[in-house]
């Protein structure tokens, strides 16, 4: 069973929210909720050395990044905090 918290990035001074997500998870409905409050940034193999991103269909995971660094760095803070991290 599928549980975005899992996903959740510990690391202090990044920006992702969550991330390694497997692109099966894609279109989850957890996924498409935290979405809404962030950007999609797609990782995994990049075939052209010029390309600064990689393409979805090549994708092998996601990261999830909040739209606004301060305007939602509360709503992360506390999404963490709720989980102990």
């Amino acid at each position: 069973m599928f549980n975005l918290d899992n996903y959740i990035n510990p690391s202090k001074g990044q920006e992702a929210s969550h991330k390694g997500i497997p692109m099966e998870y894609r279109y989850h409905p957890d996924v498409l909720k935290a979405k809404g409050k962030g950007r999609i940034r797609y990782r995994g193999p990049r075939y052209d050395a010029m390309r600064l991103s990689t393409l979805m269909e090549d994708a092998k995971s996601f990261s999830i990044y909040p739209n606004s660094i301060n305007r939602h760095a509360d709503y992360w803070k506390e999404h963490k905090k709720q989980l102990g991290l």
